[in-house]
């Protein structure tokens, strides 16, 4: 056995470090018991559910973290932003299955199926096994569904949905996805992957043959948002501009999902 000498400490520095560990140790239970009369006396209150919701919007920001949302609470000044109106805050892990930092198909991934997997993964597990997403879900109990996105209909985001790829980057793939897909609205970006394919489909044709309205712009005049037939509504080619670059249809196409939502089922929509 190796021997090992302690280093020498001086008795006096080991009586001080005690005392002070004493007292921090000692200070929260003093405090504690000083504060204890005032709820002594207080009748435990009664918990009640939550009532069950009966639509659900899940609203992803690209990269949005704790630090975005700080300083926009503090850019909008106290009270004012619309974040401090939910009651309840929750936080998850958003790293991927095997990288500390996620990516947007594996964050998306584990949104929609609750799963990790590996960064440029769509909606499958790390041995790149489908699963199905909460949207997929929803539609065979008989909830609509839409989304309204600000990028293209083939972006992880929101390709991890409703559709099952190995890559993100297999962009005409994932379009094929929305032939398959039980979605009744999308609004977004991207129609270059449907109309101007390298293979030359057209699967706007093909979505027609499935019964989907096809539109184009940021108009949602012509819409049918009583709900009657499902419909896809491209606003890009490819990637709509940016916020700053002059888009402006997030706020009037997602009342207009909603508005179509509502009436396209009564159980609910997600």
């Amino acid at each position: 056995m190796s021997n090992y000498t302690f280093p020498s400490v001086d008795p006096k520095i080991i009586v001080r470090r005690t005392i002070l560990l004493a007292v921090s140790l000692l200070l929260p239970v003093f405090f504690l018991a000083c504060k204890m009369p005032e709820y002594q006396n207080e009748p435990l209150q009664a918990v009640s559910p939550a009532a069950r919701p009966k639509n659900i919007i899940l609203l992803i920001g690209d990269g949005m973290a704790l630090s975005q949302i700080s300083s926009g609470l503090y850019w909008k000044g106290n009270g004012r932003s619309v974040f401090e109106r939910f009651p309840v805050v929750g936080f998850h892990q958003s790293h991927s299955f095997d990288n500390l930092i996620t990516d947007s198909a594996a964050g998306a991934t584990a949104f929609s199926c609750g799963i990790k997997t590996y960064n440029g993964g769509i909606a499958v597990d790390p041995d790149e096994k489908p699963h199905a997403t909460i949207l997929e879900q929803l539609s065979k109990s008989g909830y609509a569904t839409g989304m309204v996105v600000t990028c293209s209909a083939t972006h992880a985001t929101p390709a991890a949905f409703i559709s099952h790829q190995p890559i993100r980057a297999f962009s005409e793939q994932i379009a094929l996805d929305y032939l398959k897909t039980p979605i009744d609205c999308f609004i977004g970006g991207g129609e270059g992957y449907f109309n101007k394919r390298p293979d030359s489909r057209n699967l706007e044709d093909s979505l027609r043959d499935r019964g989907y309205q096809i539109l184009h712009g940021t108009s949602f005049k012509h819409t049918p948002v009583d709900g009657s037939t499902r419909f896809m509504q491209f606003t890009a080619t490819a990637e709509p501009p940016t916020a700053s670059a002059g888009r402006r249809y997030l706020a009037p196409a997602t009342t207009t999902a909603c508005n179509f939502l509502k009436n396209r089922s009564a159980k609910g929509f997600s």
